[in-house]
């Protein structure tokens, strides 16, 4: 079996119906949530344009010279939001598509069985091509990380 199908049949497995009322799924995405870490009291907002998992905890993102770890506040509502927390997200939790997985597999193993097993990465806002799918031939590969990554 050829490692295209291989990849195609664990995507699809990573992909199974949704098995939730509909609707549900959906309001997953586009959903705001922040990583507050203790260290430097730091805010990191993030959004998911995509359906999966994501950490609850990461390495602290909000200031450059912090080494702490950023723990999510749990997707508040927007009612519920915090007064002191920005709600512009400086990062964004998406699903790569078949190209950058297939790198993915080749660099780095335990990010691909993250992904194929329902998880998302993690890369700068905004670094996404908009409404265009990830599988372009001239897509500039960002700098993704697993939601296991401390830093």
């Amino acid at each position: 079996m050829s490692n295209l199908r291989t990849l195609r049949r664990r995507m699809a497995r990573a992909n199974r119906v949704d098995t939730r009322p509909v609707g549900v799924a959906a309001l997953y995405q586009g959903r705001l949530n922040a990583y507050r870490c203790p260290a430097c009291r730091g805010c990191t907002v993030t959004v998911d344009l995509d359906a999966g998992v994501t950490p609850a905890m990461m390495g602290c993102r909000a200031t450059d010279d912090c080494e702490g770890t950023a723990f999510s506040l749990g997707y508040p509502l927007p009612e519920a939001w915090p007064a002191n927390v920005p709600t512009q997200p400086a990062w964004e939790w998406y699903r790569p598509g078949e190209r950058q997985l297939t790198r993915l597999r080749r660099k780095d193993k335990d990010g691909y069985d993250h992904v194929v097993r329902g998880g998302l990465l993690l890369r700068p806002y905004g670094a996404g091509r908009g409404p265009a799918p990830a599988d372009d031939a001239g897509e500039a590969e960002p700098a993704a990380e697993t939601a296991g990554d401390a830093r």
